[in-house]
């Protein structure tokens, strides 16, 4: 017997693009210990950067290669409240480094990142952003 295929229908109190595009945060990691540690600024932008998530028709995605400039970060938000809200989801284990480009002229790569889970016990893998002095 075969499945009979579920097709999502969009409530009208949401939105979505053109493409079908939506983003996908799961009832634990809001209630998480560190999701509470995030202020708004953080949460936007994580949720920003979330956006910037794709999956091909082939099951490959892109969760270990997401750029953010300074650029768009400064669309969000002022450069000081972009520096501080970057360095907290990483230090709250919701986003990676993968390359960080500090003197050329490149933008950084993050990689969305489990680390959350285990924010605030002894599992818990620490990272944090090299700063420029």
């Amino acid at each position: 017997m075969a499945r009979k295929k579920i097709t999502w229908k969009f409530k009208s109190f949401e939105s979505t693009t053109s493409n079908g595009r939506w983003l996908r945060i799961a009832e634990d990691m809001l209630k998480s210990n560190a999701w509470q540690q995030l202020s708004v600024f953080e949460e936007a932008l994580y949720l920003h950067m979330k956006s910037k998530f794709t999956v091909s028709k082939h099951g490959e995605s892109n969760e270990k290669n997401i750029s953010f400039t300074y650029r768009e970060g400064m669309e969000l938000m002022s450069k000081r409240r972009f520096t501080k809200a970057i360095d907290r989801l990483i230090e709250t284990g919701f986003v990676d480094i993968v390359e960080h480009w500090r003197h050329a002229k490149k933008p950084t790569i993050y990689g969305l990142s489990p680390r959350w889970k285990d924010y605030g016990t002894e599992r818990f893998k620490d990272q944090t952003r090299l700063r420029v002095k």
